[in-house]
């Protein structure tokens, strides 16, 4: 059994591989409907991460969040 292991994905893909009923934790920070494009730099600005938070409608938003 491994411990403390941290998963940085989507959880619908993520959790597909995952054995069932193994997981204590799951943490999910969703995009916000900010329609931007996301950026974080790291301490020593030698990575950068983004993602895109821009969505057709709050419909498809919605559907995004529901299904996770």
């Amino acid at each position: 059994m491994e411990l403390n292991r941290v998963y940085c994905n989507d959880a619908e893909i993520e959790l597909q591989k995952i054995e069932e009923n193994i997981i204590d934790l799951i943490y999910l920070y969703p995009p916000f409907f900010t329609n931007n494009i996301q950026k974080l730099v790291s301490k020593d600005e030698k990575k950068e991460y983004f993602f895109s938070d821009k969505w057709k409608d709050m419909n498809e938003y919605l559907s995004y969040i529901e299904s996770r």
